[in-house]
């Protein structure tokens, strides 16, 4: 194994982590200052906006974060390691990151896995270019039982989108992700991560 491929391999992991967690900031940021504003109020639709785009973003690194540490499972759940890449097939069997994924936990490495995330969301950004976002038909909220529900339509293909932020749901063309659930595994996969790196980088005992 090339160690130094492998640590980029590893540091990309954290990276990509940290974007995902990053987006949660974004999204609970823009859902606290959301709830201060009177619909009327112009930077209400900003705020409601930059929900979505930060679902956005949060989905599109966590699915890359899945790729990256079970590029064999193709779309249709099947072993493909030739389309994956020899090289991340190797890194993702690598002891310390079978290791990481082990103390994931079960339930953690299924929600990582899940073909909703895996699959349907791959397509997500290109969905979402077609929510624009930029007219007050595009963005909208209802309540579901007493509970405020945001929605984004794309006036394009009439498809919607809507997020709970009670159950932290994300819905969109048929299928449901738990954006909290995902961003707690993500959280220890980060932790987990930097672990084995620092000790990488602790020098060796003589």
């Amino acid at each position: 194994m090339n160690t130094e491929d492998f640590d980029f391999y590893l540091g990309e992991i954290i990276n990509q982590s940290q974007l995902t967690l990053d987006a949660i900031g974004e999204l609970n940021f823009s859902m606290s200052n959301l709830n201060r504003l009177s619909r009327q109020n112009h930077r209400y639709q900003v705020f409601h906006k930059e929900i979505f785009n930060s679902i956005d973003v949060f989905l599109k690194h966590a699915c890359t974060i899945s790729h990256m540490l079970w590029p064999e499972i193709s779309e249709r759940g099947k072993n493909d390691k030739k389309s994956a890449g020899k090289i991340l097939c190797n890194h993702s069997e690598n002891r310390i990151i079978r290791n990481i994924k082990e103390r994931l936990g079960h339930d953690g490495r299924q929600l990582l896995m899940d073909k909703t995330l895996r699959n349907h969301f791959e397509e997500h950004e290109e969905h979402m270019e077609r929510f624009e976002l930029t007219s007050i038909e595009s963005v909208g909220r209802f309540n579901l039982n007493g509970f405020p529900v945001f929605v984004a339509y794309s006036l394009f293909d009439r498809k919607i989108c809507h997020y709970d932020p009670i159950s932290r749901n994300f819905h969109f063309n048929g299928k449901t992700y738990n954006i909290q659930e995902a961003a707690a595994v993500i959280f220890k996969l980060l932790s987990y991560a930097c672990e084995e790196r620092q000790q990488r980088k602790a020098p060796a005992r003589t």
